[in-house]
C-alpha cells in the first residue's frame, strides 16, 4: 500500500511541477518568490525519492525542515498577496512548491512508517 501511496504522491509532484510551467508560461511575467522556495523544494523531492529507495529514515528530519521553510514562504507569499493583488501569479506557484513539499513529506512519514510502523 505505501508503494502505491508513494506512486500517487510522485504523480501529484508530476502534476504540481505541470501546472507551474503552465501558469508561468500563460502569465509571462517573471514569478518573485523567494530565491530559496524552488531549490528548497526541489531538495525536498530528492530527499523524499532516496528516503524512500533506501528506506531510510534518518533523511526525514530534513524534509521536515524544509517543509516548515515553504510554508513560510507560502503564508509571506499569501501576504504580499493581501496588500497587492498583482502578486496572484507569485502565490499560486508559492502554493503549488508548497503542495509539493507536503507530498515530499508524505513519502518520509509513509518511510518512517515502514520502518518503524508508527504514522507521524
Amino acid at each position: 500500500q505505501s508503494a502505491i501511496d508513494v506512486s500517487y504522491d510522485l504523480y501529484r509532484i508530476s502534476r504540481y511541477a505541470m501546472e507551474i510551467e503552465r501558469t508561468v508560461k500563460i502569465v509571462m511575467t517573471p514569478v518573485e518568490i523567494s530565491l530559496e522556495a524552488f531549490p528548497l523544494t526541489e531538495e525536498a523531492v530528492k530527499i523524499s525519492v532516496e528516503a524512500f529507495s533506501k528506506l531510510d529514515e534518518t533523511l526525514v528530519g530534513r524534509l521536515i525542515e524544509i517543509d516548515r521553510q515553504i510554508d513560510r514562504y507560502y503564508l509571506d507569499s499569501l501576504m504580499a498577496l493581501r496588500d497587492n493583488p498583482e502578486k496572484a501569479v507569485d502565490a499560486l506557484v508559492m502554493r503549488h512548491l508548497e503542495r509539493i513539499c507536503d507530498h515530499a513529506n508524505e513519502i518520509g512519514a509513509r518511510v518512517v512508517y515502514i520502518r518503524e510502523g508508527k504514522r507521524w
